[in-house]
C-alpha cells in the first residue's frame, strides 16, 4: 500500500486526557484520539472510519460530530 497523505477532511483533535474518556458511549481506545469533524473533501464522503460507531461508519456520516482515530 502506498503511503501518502491524503486530506479527507478537516475539524480538531481532542486527545484524551484520562482513562475512561469516551465517544459516542465507547470507551477511547488506547493510542486513540477524539476527533470533531467540521468538514470534508466530498470525494472522499464514503472514507471507513477506523472505529466505526452505530451513529456513523463514513466520514460523510461524521461531519458535525465526533469520532475516534
Amino acid at each position: 500500500m502506498d503511503s501518502k497523505i491524503v486530506v479527507v477532511g478537516h475539524g480538531m483533535v481532542h486527545p484524551a486526557s484520562r482513562s475512561g474518556d469516551q465517544c459516542h458511549n465507547q470507551q477511547i481506545l488506547v493510542d486513540h484520539v477524539k476527533v470533531g469533524i467540521d468538514a470534508m473533501e466530498s470525494s472522499h464522503k464514503g472514507f471507513t472510519l477506523p472505529v466505526p460507531t452505530k451513529h456513523h461508519s463514513t466520514i460523510g456520516e461524521a461531519v458535525d460530530g465526533f469520532v475516534q482515530c
